[in-house]
């Protein structure tokens, strides 16, 4: 089990301080964190999905709840969107 807390800081300029990351953490747990120089153009985040323009995260989305991803194997539960479970 891991718990992530991250404190509001979604844009940030290169070396500017994104204040504290908090981990709770357990055995075997693995944390990667990536960085580098950013992407030339805007990106657009929604839950699992990065894209450049907000039309390709629509897209997603209905291709998610189409089930029409290719699958995982070993996996047999779909996961619902964000706001579906809000809904619940």
């Amino acid at each position: 089990m891991a718990t992530l807390w991250w404190e509001d800081y979604f844009r940030f300029e290169k070396k500017e301080w994104l204040g504290h990351l908090h981990l709770l953490i357990t055995d075997k747990t693995t944390i990667y964190i990536c960085g580098g120089e950013p992407f030339p153009e805007e990106r657009t985040i929604y839950w699992n999905f990065v894209a450049s323009t907000k039309e390709l995260i629509e897209q997603a989305k209905e291709k998610w709840l189409a089930q029409t991803f290719e699958k995982i194997p070993g996996e047999t539960e779909f996961v619902p969107l964000p706001e579906q479970i809000k809904k619940q």
